[in-house]
C-alpha cells in the first residue's frame, strides 16, 4: 500500500485559536467535510471522529487512544484555513522513499537539524497538542520561523548527486519553504 505527505501552507496559531474557540458553524463545517471525505468504521468506539471535532472545538478533555480522529480533525482545520500544497514527487510513497529524500538532502548539504523529510515533516508531532495517533496520520511541521533556515539550505544545496526524482523532491520541498515564506504561514504535514 502507498501513502502520501499532504502539505498546507497553514497558521498553527489559527489551528490553535480553533482549539476550545466553541465555534458551532466551524464544528458544522468540520463535521460536513469528514462525513465526505473519511469513511471511519467507528460503531466500536468510545470516540467518534463527530465528538472528536466536539471534543476539540470545545476544548474538553482529549482522549488517549484517538490520536488518529484528532488528527484528522487538525487536517481538515488545516485544509480550512490554509492551502494544501502540490505533492506530486511525495504521493504513492512509501517511508522508504521520505528515507531516500532524506539522504538525498544530507548528501546535498542540507544540515539534519535545520531540515529532514522523516523527523520534521513526518514524525515530528502534532503543532497542536492532541493524543499521538497510534496509526496514520503521522503529523509534522516546521514554524514560519524555521523556514527561513531550511529555505537558505535548500537553495544553497548541491543537487548534483541527487538522481532525477530526488531532485524533483527537493525541489517540491523548496516550492513549499518558498510559498510558505512568502504567504508568511507555517508548513503542517500529514502522512497517510
Amino acid at each position: 500500500m502507498s501513502y502520501g505527505i499532504m502539505p498546507y501552507s497553514v497558521s498553527i496559531d489559527r489551528l490553535k485559536q480553533a482549539i476550545g474557540s466553541n465555534d458551532a458553524a466551524l464544528a458544522k463545517s468540520l463535521k460536513d467535510r469528514l462525513r465526505d471525505s473519511y469513511d471511519f468504521d467507528s460503531d466500536d468506539d468510545e470516540v467518534t471522529p463527530e465528538q472528536a471535532v466536539d471534543q476539540l472545538i470545545s476544548g474538553s478533555e482529549l482522549q488517549k487512544g484517538y490520536g488518529h480522529y484528532y488528527g484528522t480533525v487538525i487536517e481538515l482545520l488545516s485544509l480550512q484555513f490554509g492551502k494544501m500544497l502540490e505533492n506530486g514527487a511525495f504521493s504513492g510513497m512509501s517511508s522508504s522513499w521520505a528515507d531516500e529524500v532524506d539522504q538525498a538532502l544530507e548528501d546535498a548539504g542540507v544540515p539534519a537539524e535545520i531540515l529532514r523529510v522523516t523527523d520534521h515533516l513526518m514524525y515530528r508531532s502534532s503543532p497542536v497538542t492532541i493524543p499521538p495517533p497510534d496509526d496514520f496520520p503521522s503529523i509534522g511541521y516546521l514554524t514560519k520561523s524555521e523556514i527561513p533556515a531550511a529555505l537558505q539550505a535548500m537553495q544553497s544545496a548541491d543537487m548534483d548527486s541527487a538522481d532525477d526524482e530526488q531532485k524533483e523532491a527537493m525541489i517540491q520541498l523548496k516550492n513549499w519553504l518558498e510559498i510558505c515564506s512568502k504567504a508568511s504561514t507555517d508548513l503542517v504535514c500529514f502522512y497517510h
